[in-house]
């Protein structure tokens, strides 16, 4: 049988065995993964001072849920982990590097973890070297999430608005007249008669005949004061016997006044606040808009100033995917010298166009999943510097596994890879 593309050209085939079936290992593996039945087949290399082994796994890559299966199978801890959440935690490199100016907490709380993580020297080097093909098999398994900074926004639709429409409008009223305005606009003649009313039966409710409130201004005053289920009240006594008509208008100019609108290329309409504008209309921003990826996927994002910070929104209907979903599949190579100590080797081959990585690190995990026994004993949280009792969750599996290199070479499966032929 001829070594796999990423072996040593002169690399010999010893033969290949079933993991459960000679180590009598059997767990419940993760949906879709059949590590424990699937043939490994070990390739030996002949070396100056040594040996080379290599396990090649018969099994269809994985895809990034396969993979997360696999890590949260590894993993001590089963609490808290998520597929997305292992993207979080690997994504704090990039937040790391990003410039201060955005999010500057965010940056910064990235950047300590990134360098507490670096003592742990040559584990996390490896990982980070691999950490793209992991990161970018996780991301083309997840609905494509397109940010640049920190935040990924959503566009509203009018059926998703109107519920609570009159709560956000008569909520940022700044004065009562501007529900005057709006029902004037409706074409409702008696608006500010009708307004003013409902606004002081609603202020003496409670009120002895004796303390009753008539200026205007007092009542104005507590009308800043009330809550908006407050003034909603005072919207619904206002525009109650106004006709329908006039009412949808009151609906329409309300949505107006809180909501700019854009028809996309899918005919639909989105709305965005205007709060989020800024100074520029939403069809400025529009036309500012660019292309952002996001793994094998890219998508049109508009950028609305925001209240307090940039918002990004992915431009509906615009996503596509630009290449097949990433897979990665394990390769666990070691070497042996002649007084029998062994060491980790470590390989990647990317076949870009293919989308399909090989990776050593995922070798050594899969060494860790094919030893339940050893595992067993690592703990469920470990001190890193001022962080202490980290959860060793999916997210930290492979920096793990590769702190515990060591104990994966002493493990049954390697033993059996070298008995093999």
């Amino acid at each position: 049988m001829s070594a796999p593309e990423i072996l040593p050209p002169n690399a010999i085939y010893q033969g290949e065995f079933s993991v459960g079936s000679q180590l009598g290992i059997q767990f419940a593996e993760p949906e879709g993964v059949t590590y424990l039945d699937s043939p490994v087949a070990v390739y030996r290399t002949k070396t100056e001072d040594g040996d080379r082994f290599d396990a090649v796994i018969n099994h269809a890559p994985l895809d990034g849920n396969k993979l997360f299966g696999v890590l949260a199978e590894v993993a001590p801890s089963k609490e808290n982990s998520y597929l997305g959440g292992v993207i979080d935690d690997w994504n704090i490199v990039d937040r790391a590097a990003l410039s201060p100016d955005v999010h500057p907490m965010d940056i910064k709380n990235s950047q300590y973890l990134v360098r507490i993580h670096q003592v742990l020297g040559e584990s996390w080097t490896d990982f980070m070297k691999s950490r793209s093909a992991f990161l970018s098999t996780l991301e083309d398994a997840t609905t494509p999430y397109f940010h640049r900074t920190h935040y990924k926004g959503t566009f509203m639709t009018r059926e998703g608005i109107m519920p609570k429409l009159k709560y956000e409008f008569v909520g940022q009223m700044p004065h009562v007249s501007q529900l005057v305005d709006v029902l004037q606009g409706a074409g409702v003649d008696d608006a500010e008669e009708r307004v003013y009313n409902a606004l002081e039966r609603q202020v003496n409710t409670k009120r002895r005949p004796d303390s009753q409130i008539a200026r205007r201004d007092t009542m104005e005053k507590r009308f800043k004061s009330w809550s908006a289920s407050q003034r909603a009240e005072l919207y619904d006594a206002t525009i109650m016997g106004v006709d329908e008509e006039a009412r949808a208008d009151v609906i329409e100019q309300a949505l107006r006044k809180l909501y700019d609108s854009i028809t996309f290329e899918d005919g639909e309409e989105r709305l965005y606040p205007v709060s989020m504008l800024g100074k520029k209309s939403l069809h400025q921003i529009y036309e500012d808009r660019v292309t952002v990826p996001w793994g094998g996927h890219v998508a049109e994002v508009i950028t609305l100033p925001g209240k307090t910070s940039p918002e990004d929104f992915v431009v509906p209907g615009t996503t596509r995917q630009l290449a097949p979903p990433t897979t990665i599949s394990p390769l666990a190579s070691w070497h042996r010298n002649a007084d029998g100590q062994r060491k980790l080797i470590i390989e990647r081959k990317i076949d870009r166009p293919q989308a399909k990585v090989v990776d050593g690190v995922l070798g050594a995990i899969a060494i860790a999943y094919f030893s339940p026994k050893e595992r067993s004993t690592w703990p469920a949280k470990m001190n890193l510097k001022e962080a202490f009792g980290q959860e060793i969750g999916a997210a930290q599996v492979p920096v793990l596994a590769l702190m515990r290199r060591g104990q994966l070479l002493r493990t049954d499966f390697v033993e059996a890879c070298e008995s093999v032929g």
